[in-house]
C-alpha cells in the first residue's frame, strides 16, 4: 500500500511537471507569435510567409497548452491575427476563408469561457467582415448573431478588471455604430444609433482612426452642423502623425489616413 502511495504521488508530480513545461512552452509561442505580429508593417501583403510563420507558432501553441486561461488566450490571438490577414487579402473568396477561420478561431475560445469578453468580440468582428464580403442577404441573416455577440462584449469585464467596452478602443461600440450605419432601415439601419455608439467610441478614443473615419462617415449624412463636425475631426486626425497615435497599430492608422483623405475629399470639405 505504501509502495503504492509513493508511486501515486510521483505520478501526480510528473504529470504536473509535464503540464509545466507545455504551458511554459506555449507561453513562449504565443510571445514568439506576438513579437512577429508587431513587426507587421514590415511584412503586411510582400512577405506572406512570417504570417504562416505566426500561425504555426500559434497553432503549436494551441496544442501545446494545458492551462484554459492560457488556451483562450492562444485562439483570442490567433482569431485576431487572422482578422487582420482577412482585412489584407484583396480577393473576396480568400478574405471570406480567412475571415470564417477567425470567428471560429473565437468560437472555440467561447467554448473554453463564456464569461471573457475577448473570443466575443473577435468572433462578432470576423462575422462582420465574412457577412460583408457575402452581401446583404448573408448580412441580414447573421445580423442577430453579430449584435448579440457585440451586446455580451459591453456585458463583461477581462480576468484582469477591464470593462469590456474598451478592448481595442471601444471597437464594439465602433462596430455597432457601423453596422447601424451600412444596414438598411427595413434591416434595422438606423443613423441616430450609428451616431450615438460611435460617438462613444470617438469620444473615448479619438486616437484611434476608424472612430474617426466611422463618426465622420455617420455624422456627414445629417444637417450642416453635423457635416461641418466630420470635416473638422478628420482634419483634426489628418493633422497628427500616424506613427504616434496608437502605436501597436500604425500600419493600420497609416492605411486609414488614406481612406480619410478619400472621404474629406468626397465630403468637400473647406
Amino acid at each position: 500500500m505504501f509502495k503504492g502511495a509513493v508511486l501515486s504521488v510521483i505520478l501526480a508530480f510528473s504529470m504536473s511537471a509535464v503540464s509545466f513545461a507545455d504551458d511554459k512552452m506555449a507561453e513562449d509561442l504565443l510571445k514568439q507569435s506576438k513579437e512577429l505580429f508587431n513587426q507587421r508593417q514590415a511584412f503586411g501583403k510582400e512577405d506572406p510567409a512570417l504570417l504562416d510563420q505566426i500561425e504555426e507558432k500559434l497553432n503549436a501553441a494551441n496544442k501545446e497548452a494545458q492551462d484554459a486561461d492560457l488556451k483562450y488566450d492562444i485562439l483570442v490571438a490567433h482569431s485576431k491575427i487572422l482578422y487582420w490577414k482577412g482585412n489584407h487579402t484583396s480577393e473576396k473568396d480568400p478574405a471570406k476563408k480567412v475571415y470564417e477561420s477567425g470567428y471560429k478561431k473565437a468560437e472555440e475560445a467561447k467554448a473554453i469561457n463564456v464569461d471573457y469578453p475577448e473570443a466575443y468580440y473577435y468572433y462578432a468582428v470576423n462575422l462582420a467582415r465574412w457577412a460583408k464580403k457575402n452581401g446583404i442577404v448573408e448580412s441580414l441573416q447573421r445580423k442577430g448573431e453579430l449584435m448579440d455577440n457585440l451586446n455580451k462584449v459591453l456585458e463583461r469585464t477581462t480576468r484582469d478588471g477591464i470593462a469590456g467596452e474598451e478592448i481595442e478602443y471601444f471597437g464594439a461600440n465602433r462596430v455597432l455604430g457601423k453596422m447601424y450605419y451600412e444596414l438598411p432601415g427595413f434591416a434595422g439601419g438606423s443613423r441616430s444609433r450609428s451616431v450615438e455608439n460611435l460617438s462613444v467610441a470617438h469620444e473615448k478614443a479619438p486616437n484611434h482612426s476608424l472612430n474617426v473615419i466611422y463618426y465622420a462617415e455617420a455624422l456627414s449624412k445629417g444637417a450642416k452642423e453635423e457635416q461641418a463636425k466630420a470635416c473638422a475631426i478628420l482634419k483634426e486626425m489628418l493633422a497628427k502623425n500616424p506613427a504616434e497615435m496608437i502605436a501597436d497599430r500604425v500600419q493600420e492608422t497609416t492605411e486609414d489616413f488614406e481612406d480619410a483623405k478619400e472621404l474629406i475629399s468626397k465630403l468637400r470639405c473647406k
